[in-house]
Formats: structure tokens, sequence, C-alpha cells
């Protein structure tokens, strides 16, 4: 699948990491040379000998400052992601705002600050993925063919599938939100699994041909099937995974209303909420199993429809 993905750019880090140097040489210029340090502000010297050491105290105080974020920059672009450090940016645009604000309300010296703080602002944005676009989105649909077939990049064969940006192994947690999400955006009822996924290929490769099932499993080799989507668990019979891709197969926003809405399907669900405020005996469970059984009928029947429409 490709992508242009400005964020990942290794040129934003490099940028990031020049002003992560100008803040730390800022911050050191600061702390060992507190009169020229002042001057960038264009504010007067005090006239006294105390208001000399007070201006001197603050502008060590200043420079740690400027170290600090200087540093936070360069963690953030070696060992940190990108997400991270592009708000470290933007944060840093903010200081610099605040300084030009604090030399405009003393008359002069704002553009000094101002000048830069809107390109800090504007490479934190980039890091934060604000020009980040896909280029999936601009194939043209196939005029002639049913899709268009997608391959992975030999490149990422043999890396892990759920990797983060900063190349370790995603939580499964995140990876589970993520799912979800994509299954409820796509109109499924319940949240989507990765066994949805190989039980539909298995009513697949049940009822079409093996050329068919590769193609629309965007696969290469016949044996890709076989060596890792067929099930290697004795326990989980076809049969099963059929009925767990069926309950969770999703249709057309407005048929699913129409279904839910229906007598038949809420007549079920009330005896279900019924149901498992009983005692869990043989009974009760052997009712909610033909329950559900009714329940993936209506969804069969109400998919078979629209297929055949």
């Amino acid at each position: 699948m490709a992508s242009s993905r400005l964020s990942q750019s290794s040129s934003l880090r490099i940028v990031a990491s020049v002003f992560a140097t100008i803040f730390t040489g800022f911050g050191i210029n600061a702390i060992m040379r507190p009169q020229n340090a002042l001057e960038f502000f264009e504010f007067e010297p005090p006239a006294s000998a105390s208001g000399q050491k007070l201006v001197d105290n603050l502008m060590v105080i200043y420079g740690v400052r400027d170290i600090f974020m200087g540093v936070a920059m360069y963690s953030a672009a070696y060992f940190g992601d990108r997400k991270t450090l592009g708000w470290i940016v933007i944060a840093g645009s903010g200081v610099a705002f605040a300084d030009g604000a604090v030399c405009w309300a003393q008359g002069k010296g704002e553009w000094n600050h101002w000048g830069y703080a809107p390109i800090l602002t504007a490479v934190g944005s980039l890091l934060l993925g604000a020009l980040d676009r896909n280029e999936i989105l601009n194939i043209e649909p196939p005029n002639d063919d049913e899709m268009f077939q997608l391959f992975w990049d030999p490149r990422v064969l043999d890396l892990p599938i759920y990797q983060r940006d900063d190349r370790k192994i995603e939580l499964a947690r995140t990876f589970s939100v993520r799912l979800r999400t994509l299954g409820f955006r796509t109109g499924y009822g319940d949240p989507l699994t990765t066994h949805d996924f190989r039980a539909g290929l298995y009513l697949i490769d049940k009822f079409y041909s093996s050329a068919q099932r590769m193609r629309h499993g965007g696969h290469r080799d016949e044996d890709t099937y076989n060596e890792f989507y067929a099930s290697r668990n004795p326990t989980l019979a076809p049969t099963a995974k059929a009925a767990i891709w069926a309950e969770h197969c999703s249709l057309p926003a407005e048929k699913q209303h129409e279904l839910t809405e229906s007598r038949e399907y809420l007549d079920i669900e009330e005896e279900l909420g019924q149901l498992l405020h009983l005692r869990d005996d043989a009974t009760s469970q052997t009712r909610r199993k033909e329950l559900h059984a009714q329940k993936r009928k209506l969804i069969n029947n109400k998919l078979r429809q629209v297929q055949r429409n």
C-alpha cells in the first residue's frame, strides 16, 4: 500500500534538531553572557549594580529554560516518536510567542521572537501529520473489473504487522480499539475480531474456486490460505467460524435499521435480555442458543435479500 506521509520525513527531524541546537545555544549564551542575551530582547540594561545582578540571575533562569527545551527536542527526535516531538516543537513556538509578547509590551524587540515562532508551529504541525495523505484514496476504480487488488510491499513482509511508528510492537489494547472502530465505521453491529477475517475467507474457500479465493484475499500463492488462514485449532470447527462471521456480517445502514427495528428481531432481543436475569441452568442455556440461532437466521436472510437486489 503506497502512502505519502510527510510526517515520517527525516528532514523534519533534522529541522527540529536544528531548532534544538539554536535553543541550546541561546541557553548557554544567556548563562555565560547575560548582557549579550539581554540585547536579544532589546531591553535597556539596569543602571545600578544590584539591578544588574538581578538581571544576570534571571538570565541564568532563562538560559536553563532554553537548554531544557533543546534537550527535550533532541530526546524526542532520537528516542521518542514523531508526535511527541511535534508537540514539543509546538510548545517551543508558544514560548517564542510569549517572549515576543513581553518585548511588545516593553515597546520593541518582539519580532526577534515572533519571526521564527510560526516556523516552529509549522514544523510541529507537519510532525503531527497535518499534511499527511494516503495515496490509496487517489486510486481510480477499474472500469472492467469488480475490484482493484492491492499487494503488500515486499519490504514489509518480514516485519511485525502491528508495528508502531517507533518500530515497537503495538499494544494489544490499542490494536483492539482500532479494529473495533474500523468495524463500527463500516457498519458492523458488533466489534470485529481477527478471527472474523479468517472465517470470511473460509466461506469464500467453501463456495468459490481457489482462484477466486486468492483474488478476494489478495493472495499470490495458492497455499497462503492453508498455511496462514485455515484454522489449526480442532475445537473451532468450520461451521463455528462461519457462524461467527455471519453474526458480524455487515448490512447497509438502512437495511440494518430495518432489521433491528423489526418486531421479530426486537422480540428476540427482549427475550435474551430477560434470560440474563434468570438462573443459569440447562433450560435457559438451551433457549439462549435457540434465540441466537434465530437471530443469525434473520441476519442471513436479510443479507441474501440485499445480495439478490
